[in-house]
């Protein structure tokens, strides 16, 4: 009885020590590589990749094998290949989850580093394929599209920079700047309807964000939608009032509407901020002649042909105003400066 006992015993550990054995090219590619956390130097490579590429062919459902292999390629840099051995070990097996994803960590800082090096060197072709592998490596992180899109902005794969972005806004829709990012991709890239609807995110996220106002002012302006895109001016205005391009542009709005006394309102608050813009100031005479302020226009005008002698638009408008109060002998003196300004 003690013999059958001791016997059955035997045949147990028998049966583990050959369930728990681990072929030999499997055995020797890992006393050649060294464990991952006390790697071998040096060693060789070539020789792991054989015994490797053998073991696949006698034992392609075990899982060791391709962990192995995927960290070879990792060695060599093959991202592409080494993803793919990783997922077809975890395809057949999660023990080795854990070591495959500190590898694919590590790789993938060691990738964004070399691209945020190459991005301050200003080689953004270089940084953009770092950024790429990196993304092999993890690709549920949004930092690399992120920054991807924006070296492929940079290098004028504009196509390329608004996929990358979209799927960093896929992986991080809470993101203001990736958000941000997307939106100007699809701006970009022309797709207007696209751009105008991340945009308005932003601004539930970020209701004093002036930037985003012009965006969604542009994109209603270029839709005719010329009421939105003034809400948008004036918002973004009243929380910048020193911004000229707003103000500017708010004139340029209200003048397309015929509203030329708010128009001249809004040109005139450029004009004292900027004197020297001569777009400007020629606005705000212009939308005060058109506005009916005949005598603030005629002294404004009197002024600036003063100022601009050889500014012939200053001449016209001012011959246009003298007609209009009916003061025929200062119309034509203008008129005649006119003709003489465009050598006509």
């Amino acid at each position: 009885m003690k013999r059958t006992v001791a016997l059955g015993i035997a045949l147990v550990v028998c049966a583990a020590i050959i369930s728990g054995c681990v072929p030999k090219e499997i055995r020797t590619a890992k006393i050649e590589l060294g464990t991952r956390n006390k790697p071998r130097p040096n060693p060789n490579v070539e020789r792991v990749k054989e015994n490797l590429t053998m073991a696949m062919e006698l034992y392609p459902d075990n899982p060791e094998v391709y962990y192995i292999w995927g960290r070879v390629q990792s060695m060599e840099g093959n991202w592409e290949e080494m993803d793919k051995a990783f997922k077809r070990s975890l395809e057949l097996s999660p023990k080795f989850k854990a070591d495959c994803d500190t590898i694919r960590m590590i790789k993938w800082k060691d990738l964004v580093d070399t691209a945020s090096a190459a991005v301050q060197d200003g080689d953004f072709k270089k940084a953009l394929e770092n950024f790429k592998f990196s993304i092999i490596c993890w690709p549920d992180r949004f930092e690399p599209y992120m920054y991807g899109a924006d070296a492929a902005r940079r290098i004028e794969k504009l196509e390329e920079a608004y996929e990358l972005s979209k799927k960093a806004y896929e992986l991080a829709p809470d993101s203001l700047r990736v958000i941000e990012l997307y939106a100007d991709m699809c701006t970009i890239n022309n797709k207007l309807d696209e751009a105008a609807g991340i945009y308005l995110k932003v601004l539930e996220k970020d209701p004093t964000n002036v930037k985003v106002m012009f965006r969604l002012a542009d994109f209603y302006r270029l839709q005719d939608d010329t009421s939105k895109a003034l809400k948008y001016l004036e918002q973004a205005v009243t929380i910048d009032p020193e911004n000229i391009e707003g103000w500017f542009n708010i004139g340029l709005l209200y003048f397309q509407l015929k509203n030329y006394c708010k128009a001249a309102e809004s040109f005139e608050r450029v004009a004292a901020s900027v004197p020297d813009d001569l777009d400007a100031r020629i606005n705000y005479l212009l939308s005060l002649v058109q506005c009916g302020e005949l005598e603030t226009a005629r002294a404004e005008l009197e002024k600036f042909t003063m100022e601009y002698p050889d500014n012939c638009d200053g001449w016209d408008l001012l011959s246009q105003t003298y007609v209009r109060l009916k003061m025929k002998k200062e119309a034509n003196e203008a008129f005649k400066k006119y003709e003489d300004c465009t050598g006509k």
